[in-house]
């Protein structure tokens, strides 16, 4: 299984606990992780009810076409590392893209590919950044970093 992590896009700076919006800039940073992302394939789409990851996740469906099995997840906490990976195993699909914010994209990519959430190991993880993660089982230390996508280039490395 394929999981893709990606950190919402460039958000508008907080204003008073009201939601924030994507900036014209995340907007783009956003259909740009959808092409990426459409390239790849995936068919399940989890993500944080926050408005601007409902406008990342707008911006990756508008770009990479129809996915016929969309979820909403709430992907804030309290939600565990293992809350994530359990709705992960329920989507039954080979390749998913979960739509999230930081501190939690950072933690879910260390819990699942050293056990540990606070070992991020890559440099940043910049709004529409992209990490993809290979697993046949899904859980705790059993991912393997397939690549890594940022902003403003989204070529894999």
């Amino acid at each position: 299984m394929r999981v893709y992590v990606v950190r919402h896009g460039d958000a508008v700076p907080p204003r008073g606990g009201g939601e924030r919006a994507l900036t014209e800039h995340g907007i783009q940073d956003a259909n740009d992780a959808g092409r990426l992302l459409a390239s790849e394939g995936f068919d399940f789409l989890l993500y944080s009810p926050k408005l601007r990851t409902r406008q990342t996740r707008d911006c990756i469906l508008s770009t990479a076409g129809d996915v016929d099995n969309r979820e909403e997840l709430s992907l804030l906490p309290p939600t565990t590392e293992q809350s994530v990976a359990d709705a992960i195993q329920t989507c039954s699909s080979e390749s998913v893209v979960l739509v999230s914010h930081l501190p939690l994209v950072a933690e879910l990519v260390g819990w699942f590919t050293t056990g540990d959430p606070r070992d991020y190991r890559l440099m940043g993880f910049p709004p529409a950044g992209i990490v993809a993660l290979d697993m046949d089982v899904v859980g705790q230390g059993m991912a393997s970093l397939a690549w890594h996508a940022f902003p403003p280039e989204f070529t894999q490395q």
